[in-house]
């Protein structure tokens, strides 16, 4: 059970656990488990006070990462501007999730909101440009991410859009949410975050164990090789500058078969993997059977009680 509590004050304002519908949390404005207060004995940091590990990762990783991407906030939603690549990727993991989802008889096809009835739960959601779209779907969407800059404007940017009731963020760690420990989700998605987590490992199979029985990850990210380092930062970063200078380290990618080990330690099985081509000339996203750069995959979680039967 995890004990919300007003971040201003400290009062106690309810327990994660007792929500009846996560969509809820959006009534909650900010909140920090209550131990966190304890950790820091009275001197309490609200930087330094996020949980031990956010993205699996080291403190100082944290606030490298979040601070790099709340300056990124305020063009976030310029299609034309710094992220209109990570705008683009969506023709191409919107319609991945949809139709895996809907292979696992999620949803509703065939209809205006194929997703309608599915939770989703996005880790690392930055200002929502994912999130949305699947929200537009049907889906209830959750987004969780590290930077409160990014998040602002993720809400600004929802609010007032009745298509987007069933979309809320809260400002919680991956930790928080499995901590709360009655949390389940049809489908997990952590698209362009593996990247810059340090302990994947543990970040991937916290993201299983928030799945239901037969749930969906999914999981877009970079390949750690030789060309990855040529196009994603070499050319990507410094030369056409379709990314931004210093958003990715090579040293940080995560090569397929490592994400294959991950998943398995978490009880997860890859269905589909396939590769991700972008042409900056038009700024198009195509789905290749190349995953030498960037790939994007769909991973199901065993059913165990199936599973001790056999």
């Amino acid at each position: 059970m995890l004990n919300i509590s007003c971040h201003s004050c400290g009062r106690l304002l309810t327990t994660l656990s007792s929500v009846p519908k996560f969509y809820n949390l959006r009534k909650i404005h900010v909140f920090r488990p209550k131990f966190t207060r304890n950790l820091f004995c009275g001197n309490y940091n609200r930087h330094v006070s996020r949980s031990t590990i956010r993205f699996m990762t080291s403190q100082s990783n944290i606030e490298y990462e979040a601070e790099k991407f709340s300056k990124l906030a305020a063009n976030w939603w310029d299609e034309n501007g710094n992220m209109k690549a990570l705008h683009s990727m969506n023709h191409v993991r919107v319609p991945f999730i949809r139709d895996g989802l809907i292979s696992m008889g999620c949803g509703e096809p065939f209809t205006s909101k194929p997703l309608h009835g599915i939770k989703i739960l996005e880790v690392g959601c930055g200002a929502g440009v994912l999130c949305e779209p699947l929200a537009r779907l049907g889906a209830s969407v959750l987004g969780i991410d590290a930077s409160d800059h990014v998040l602002d404007v993720a809400k600004m940017h929802r609010d007032g859009d009745t298509e987007l009731s069933d979309l809320q963020y809260i400002d919680a760690d991956l930790e928080d949410i499995v901590g709360a420990g009655t949390l389940r989700f049809h489908a997990v998605v952590a698209s362009e975050v593996v990247e810059h987590v340090e302990h994947k490992m543990k970040f991937i199979n916290n993201c299983c164990s928030l799945l239901m029985p037969n749930g969906s990850l999914f999981l877009s990210t970079i390949n750690r090789t030789q060309v990855s380092y040529l196009l994603a930062v070499l050319m990507a970063e410094e030369v056409l500058g379709v990314v931004p200078p210093g958003t990715h380290d090579w040293d940080m990618f995560v090569t397929t078969d490592e994400i294959k080990s991950y998943l398995n330690q978490g009880n997860c099985e890859i269905q589909k993997i396939v590769g991700m081509n972008y042409n900056p000339l038009n700024n198009k996203w195509t789905k290749c059977q190349n995953t030498n750069v960037n790939y994007i995959l769909h991973a199901v979680k065993k059913d165990e009680t199936n599973a001790d039967t056999l």
